[in-house]
């Protein structure tokens, strides 16, 4: 039913096709070539597509340069600088999304220590310059800036042999020009942690700490960007603040057979002004709001962590989290009105509660190595579209659908082999991905027509290609060669 990957499809985007020349499948034949003669009265020389296929394809350029100098005095004094510059030319469907970002950085700092304390001060600045052909940046014309300088400092007391303290603080003016407006903000950014070592095998640690952070929904919202919703703001954007707290213990114990590291750990994260979109599958629009008032998002979790060494050739590690990502919202209408006075809490889409990842190395000899990794994770919510209306010609309501997919994803585990072959500098590998061809299964709904030409008129299920929690990628193989300088 052509629910399914293209692995090898490799498309040339036609100009003319995503201006309109592609013919509507619904259409039936007479309807066909009377739909080609009125645009060829208008296009002369319009070519038409009557088999697309609906595709995804990225591409991608980087270039990055990064440098550090300690400037040849008697305190020392460390200047660091990078650029990076990123260009993406993507598309999805016929839908294209090209996005180009400068980021430059400089930061100089001096520490240096008194006593039981090691001070740590400097200045720092980032320009970020970010254009694309979305409504963040008015289709171009209205590029994404933000200037971002700074200044910190930093105590860490060595207060006793087994008990330490790290008291910081950072003051950044954040200038954010963009086409959904323009702001100022002063950002406060305090934090302390605290270490207790009573031996050189137990260390427990705590740390409470403030964040801030201006989210480009482009770059991290991929309905936004993909054509198949239309994104809108539905109000001036506000950066996202957080504070967070971790407390983490992490124990070692060392016999002539075994290396033993463990580590467990908790952390807390409350969202302020956490930037979320309200979905309307119906009219396929997604407008984004800032959470306010009594409204957060809230990150609480913990994990375990484990790594043992043998005194034979063999290295075991595995890991284990629990991540409870939450919204905390009034009830809200298609237009972001709240509705009622009771707020309710829902899960963050494709964020499983629980995952985990593995991994085993055995050295067969000092130069043939076998490497086992895998990850699992449990169910996560996933974006479903309930139950659409269906419309006649005129407009009116004939019945309605209903997604059958899943709301959460099922359990599931990958596996990858990998063996390693090493020759003096040179490294020959190879190895299988995927080894159990684990595939999500039914993903898509509407897939005889996905470009929604009939869904777009006649209501029902969409089709869209966001209902997707892993890769699509069944068993492949790989080889390569490395060489160690």
């Amino acid at each position: 039913n052509g629910d399914y990957v293209l692995p090898n499809g490799y498309s040339i985007y036609n100009e003319k096709y995503a201006k309109g020349f592609r013919v509507p499948r619904f259409l039936n034949e007479s309807d066909r070539s009377e739909w080609k003669k009125e645009v060829s009265a208008v296009h002369p020389d319009a070519a038409f597509a009557e088999d697309m296929k609906y595709q995804e394809s990225i591409y991608t350029s980087r270039l990055e340069i990064v440098g550090r100098w300690q400037l040849p005095i008697k305190e020392n004094v460390t200047l660091q600088a990078s650029y990076n510059q990123h260009d993406q030319n993507s598309a999805y469907g016929t839908e294209l999304f090209m996005a180009h970002q400068k980021t430059a950085f400089g930061q100089a700092f001096w520490d240096r220590q008194f006593g039981a304390h090691t001070l740590l001060a400097g200045a720092s600045y980032r320009y970020v310059w970010f254009k694309d052909n979305t409504i963040a940046s008015n289709n171009g014309t209205k590029p994404f800036e933000t200037f971002l300088p700074g200044v910190f400092i930093q105590d860490l007391w060595k207060m006793s042999a087994k008990t330490s303290l790290l008291l910081g603080y950072r003051f950044d003016y954040d200038q954010t020009e963009s086409a959904n407006g323009n702001h100022q903000n002063a950002v406060h950014s305090p934090r302390v942690a605290f270490k207790y070592a009573p031996d050189s095998q137990n260390a427990f640690r705590a740390s409470l700490g403030t964040g801030y952070r201006v989210v480009n929904i482009f770059s991290e919202d991929h309905r936004a960007l993909s054509g198949q919703y239309e994104a809108t703001f539905g109000e001036n954007l506000n950066p996202e603040k957080s504070i967070s707290g971790t407390l983490d213990y992490e124990g070692r114990v060392a016999t002539e057979d075994i290396g033993l590291t463990y580590s467990l750990g908790a952390y807390y994260t409350h969202f302020f002004n956490k930037i979320y979109p309200k979905r309307d599958d119906r009219n396929r629009t997604l407008v984004y709001y800032n959470v306010d008032g009594d409204e957060y998002a809230r990150n609480i979790g913990a994990s375990a962590d484990i790594a043992l060494n043998f005194n034979f050739p063999l290295r075991l590690t595995a890991g284990v989290s629990y991540n409870q990502a939450e919204l905390f919202e009034y009830e809200r209408d298609d237009e972001g009105n709240k509705v009622g006075d009771k707020i309710e809490a829902s899960d963050f889409e494709f964020s499983p509660r629980w995952m985990g990842v593995y991994s085993a190395a055995y050295d067969f000899t000092p130069r043939f190595t076998v490497d086992l990794t895998g990850e699992w994770k449990g169910p996560m919510l996933l974006p479903t579209q309930g139950t659409m209306e269906t419309f006649d010609a005129e407009g009116k309501v004939t019945g309605s659908m209903t997604d059958p997919r899943p709301e959460r994803s099922p359990r599931f585990m990958k596996m990858n082999l990998q063996l390693t072959y090493r020759v003096g500098n040179v490294e020959i590998y190879g190895g299988v991905k995927n080894i159990f061809n684990y595939i999500p299964k039914n993903l898509l709904v509407n897939v005889d027509d996905p470009f929604n030409d009939r869904a777009g008129v006649y209501g029902g299920l969409q089709f869209d290609t966001e209902y997707n929690y892993t890769a699509q990628q069944g068993r492949t193989g790989y080889a390569g060669i490395r060489y160690r300088f």
